[in-house]
Protein backbone atom coordinates (compact mmCIF):
# COMPACT_ATOMS: atom_id res chain seq x y z
CA UNK A 1 0.00 0.00 0.00
CA UNK A 2 2.79 2.24 1.13
CA UNK A 3 4.86 1.39 -1.91
CA UNK A 4 1.72 2.34 -4.74
CA UNK A 5 1.00 5.87 -2.77
CA UNK A 6 4.88 6.38 -2.94
CA UNK A 7 4.40 5.47 -6.86
CA UNK A 8 1.55 7.94 -6.66
CA UNK A 9 3.09 10.84 -5.60
CA UNK A 10 5.87 10.59 -8.05
CA UNK A 11 3.52 10.24 -10.92
CA UNK A 12 1.62 13.43 -9.79
CA UNK A 13 4.33 15.59 -8.43
CA UNK A 14 7.29 13.91 -9.72
CA UNK A 15 8.83 14.23 -6.10
CA UNK A 16 10.80 11.24 -5.72
CA UNK A 17 11.85 11.37 -1.72
CA UNK A 18 8.67 9.45 -0.87
CA UNK A 19 9.73 6.86 -2.97
CA UNK A 20 13.04 6.54 -2.33
CA UNK A 21 12.34 6.38 1.32
CA UNK A 22 10.46 3.19 0.81
CA UNK A 23 12.42 1.54 -1.87
CA UNK A 24 15.93 1.37 -0.83
CA UNK A 25 19.31 0.17 -2.47
CA UNK A 26 20.50 -3.30 -1.25
CA UNK A 27 23.91 -1.49 -0.58
CA UNK A 28 21.87 -0.55 2.55
CA UNK A 29 21.65 -3.72 4.24
CA UNK A 30 25.56 -4.40 3.51
CA UNK A 31 26.43 -1.18 5.96
CA UNK A 32 27.50 -3.45 9.43
CA UNK A 33 30.24 -5.27 7.30
CA UNK A 34 34.04 -4.24 6.54
CA UNK A 35 34.31 -2.93 2.80
CA UNK A 36 37.14 -3.50 0.06
CA UNK A 37 36.98 -1.44 -2.83
CA UNK A 38 38.18 -2.85 -5.99
CA UNK A 39 39.11 -1.70 -9.37
CA UNK A 40 36.97 -1.15 -12.34
CA UNK A 41 39.41 -3.40 -14.22
CA UNK A 42 38.72 -6.19 -11.84
CA UNK A 43 35.02 -5.73 -11.19
CA UNK A 44 33.54 -8.48 -13.91
CA UNK A 45 36.14 -10.91 -13.24
CA UNK A 46 34.56 -11.05 -9.50
CA UNK A 47 31.43 -11.37 -10.83
CA UNK A 48 32.67 -14.36 -12.78
CA UNK A 49 33.93 -16.41 -9.48
CA UNK A 50 37.40 -15.50 -9.57
CA UNK A 51 38.69 -14.67 -6.07
CA UNK A 52 39.92 -11.05 -5.78
CA UNK A 53 43.92 -10.20 -5.95
CA UNK A 54 46.42 -7.91 -4.96
CA UNK A 55 46.24 -6.33 -8.16
CA UNK A 56 43.01 -5.75 -7.89
CA UNK A 57 42.81 -3.86 -4.65
CA UNK A 58 42.50 -0.69 -4.73
CA UNK A 59 41.02 0.51 -0.95
CA UNK A 60 40.31 -1.52 2.10
CA UNK A 61 39.30 -1.14 5.58
CA UNK A 62 42.27 -0.83 8.09
CA UNK A 63 40.43 -3.70 10.78
CA UNK A 64 39.87 -6.59 8.43
CA UNK A 65 41.08 -9.52 10.01
CA UNK A 66 42.05 -13.56 8.29
CA UNK A 67 38.56 -15.48 7.27
CA UNK A 68 36.60 -12.51 7.93
CA UNK A 69 33.53 -11.80 6.05
CA UNK A 70 33.21 -8.44 3.86
CA UNK A 71 31.78 -6.71 1.19
CA UNK A 72 33.13 -6.32 -2.24
CA UNK A 73 32.05 -2.50 -3.29
CA UNK A 74 32.96 -0.30 -7.27
CA UNK A 75 34.63 3.03 -6.73
CA UNK A 76 30.70 3.99 -7.36
CA UNK A 77 30.00 2.25 -3.79
CA UNK A 78 28.06 -0.61 -5.83
CA UNK A 79 28.10 -3.89 -4.25
CA UNK A 80 29.66 -6.73 -6.10
CA UNK A 81 29.84 -9.59 -3.61
CA UNK A 82 30.21 -10.75 -0.17
CA UNK A 83 33.31 -12.42 0.08
CA UNK A 84 35.62 -14.28 3.03
CA UNK A 85 39.01 -12.60 3.61
CA UNK A 86 42.19 -14.62 3.16
CA UNK A 87 44.98 -11.66 4.16
CA UNK A 88 44.66 -9.37 7.19
CA UNK A 89 44.92 -5.61 6.28
CA UNK A 90 48.28 -5.75 7.84
CA UNK A 91 49.03 -8.03 4.66
CA UNK A 92 47.43 -6.25 2.17
CA UNK A 93 49.67 -3.42 2.69
CA UNK A 94 52.85 -5.56 2.76
CA UNK A 95 52.06 -8.13 0.07
CA UNK A 96 52.86 -7.52 -3.59
CA UNK A 97 51.07 -10.33 -5.16
CA UNK A 98 48.42 -13.37 -3.46
CA UNK A 99 44.87 -13.85 -2.58
CA UNK A 100 42.99 -10.93 -0.99
CA UNK A 101 39.35 -12.37 -0.96
CA UNK A 102 37.66 -15.60 -1.68
CA UNK A 103 34.07 -14.85 -3.41
CA UNK A 104 31.16 -16.55 -1.15
CA UNK A 105 28.32 -14.93 -2.68
CA UNK A 106 27.85 -12.59 -5.90
CA UNK A 107 25.18 -9.75 -5.85
CA UNK A 108 26.04 -7.87 -8.95
CA UNK A 109 24.66 -9.24 -12.47
CA UNK A 110 28.03 -10.74 -14.89
CA UNK A 111 28.91 -8.22 -17.54
CA UNK A 112 28.04 -4.82 -15.98
CA UNK A 113 31.43 -3.81 -15.93
CA UNK A 114 33.77 -4.30 -19.36
CA UNK A 115 35.33 -7.99 -19.19
CA UNK A 116 39.09 -7.16 -18.92
CA UNK A 117 41.48 -10.57 -18.07
CA UNK A 118 43.03 -12.56 -20.96
CA UNK A 119 43.97 -8.98 -22.48
CA UNK A 120 47.70 -8.73 -21.28
CA UNK A 121 50.89 -9.86 -23.59
CA UNK A 122 51.49 -13.35 -22.23
CA UNK A 123 47.52 -14.33 -23.17
CA UNK A 124 47.41 -12.74 -26.07
CA UNK A 125 50.68 -14.89 -27.34
CA UNK A 126 48.74 -17.67 -25.85
CA UNK A 127 45.70 -17.17 -27.96
CA UNK A 128 47.74 -16.57 -31.28
CA UNK A 129 49.78 -19.93 -30.56
CA UNK A 130 46.38 -21.57 -29.77
CA UNK A 131 44.45 -20.26 -33.43
CA UNK A 132 48.01 -21.78 -34.84
CA UNK A 133 48.15 -25.24 -33.64
CA UNK A 134 51.49 -24.61 -31.10
CA UNK A 135 50.17 -24.99 -28.01
CA UNK A 136 47.43 -27.39 -27.59
CA UNK A 137 47.33 -30.43 -25.11
CA UNK A 138 46.42 -33.21 -27.27
CA UNK A 139 49.62 -32.32 -29.60
CA UNK A 140 53.24 -34.38 -28.68
CA UNK A 141 55.12 -32.55 -25.64
CA UNK A 142 57.09 -30.07 -27.40
CA UNK A 143 60.02 -27.13 -25.82
CA UNK A 144 58.18 -24.49 -23.90
CA UNK A 145 57.84 -20.77 -25.67
CA UNK A 146 60.38 -18.65 -23.91
CA UNK A 147 57.81 -17.00 -22.57
CA UNK A 148 56.08 -19.49 -20.56
CA UNK A 149 57.56 -20.29 -16.91
CA UNK A 150 59.72 -23.91 -16.81
CA UNK A 151 58.11 -26.14 -14.31
CA UNK A 152 60.14 -26.93 -11.39
CA UNK A 153 60.48 -30.51 -11.16
CA UNK A 154 63.76 -31.97 -9.47
CA UNK A 155 64.29 -35.85 -10.98
CA UNK A 156 65.45 -38.78 -8.88
CA UNK A 157 67.73 -41.64 -9.93
CA UNK A 158 66.44 -44.95 -8.89
CA UNK A 159 69.62 -46.98 -9.81
CA UNK A 160 71.41 -47.20 -6.13
CA UNK A 161 71.20 -47.43 -2.75
CA UNK A 162 72.64 -44.45 -1.97
CA UNK A 163 70.08 -42.27 -3.46
CA UNK A 164 69.53 -40.29 -0.28
CA UNK A 165 73.29 -39.58 0.22
CA UNK A 166 73.44 -37.78 -2.96
CA UNK A 167 70.83 -35.38 -2.35
CA UNK A 168 72.72 -32.54 -1.55
CA UNK A 169 71.06 -29.71 0.13
CA UNK A 170 71.35 -27.95 -3.38
CA UNK A 171 68.70 -30.30 -5.25
CA UNK A 172 66.43 -30.00 -1.89
CA UNK A 173 66.22 -26.60 -2.58
CA UNK A 174 62.93 -25.18 -3.98
CA UNK A 175 59.19 -25.23 -3.10
CA UNK A 176 57.89 -26.76 -0.16
CA UNK A 177 55.62 -29.58 -1.64
CA UNK A 178 58.16 -30.41 -3.98
CA UNK A 179 60.73 -31.27 -1.08
CA UNK A 180 57.72 -33.38 0.87
CA UNK A 181 57.04 -35.14 -2.40
CA UNK A 182 60.87 -35.95 -2.92
CA UNK A 183 61.26 -37.03 0.25
CA UNK A 184 58.21 -39.46 0.25
CA UNK A 185 59.94 -41.28 -2.54
CA UNK A 186 63.34 -41.86 -1.23
CA UNK A 187 62.25 -43.33 2.22
CA UNK A 188 59.65 -45.78 -0.47
CA UNK A 189 62.94 -46.46 -2.44
CA UNK A 190 64.47 -47.37 0.67
CA UNK A 191 61.99 -49.68 2.17
CA UNK A 192 62.00 -51.64 -1.12
CA UNK A 193 65.49 -51.99 -0.69
CA UNK A 194 65.60 -53.06 3.14
CA UNK A 195 62.40 -55.47 0.87
CA UNK A 196 65.29 -57.54 -1.24
CA UNK A 197 67.59 -57.58 1.70
CA UNK A 198 64.83 -59.86 3.36
CA UNK A 199 63.96 -62.04 1.05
Amino acid sequence: MELTLAQWVYDTTKDESYLRRVIRPLESLLTTYKRIVVKDSAVNAVCYGARLMIPGLLRYDETIGMEEEVVLMTTKGEAIALAIAQMTAVDMTVCDHGVVAKVKRCIMERDTYPRKWGLGPVAVEKQKMKASGQLDVSAPIAPLPRFLPKPNCELLTYGSRNTADRMNKRQLRGRPHTRTIMLQLVKRHQRKLKFRKLR
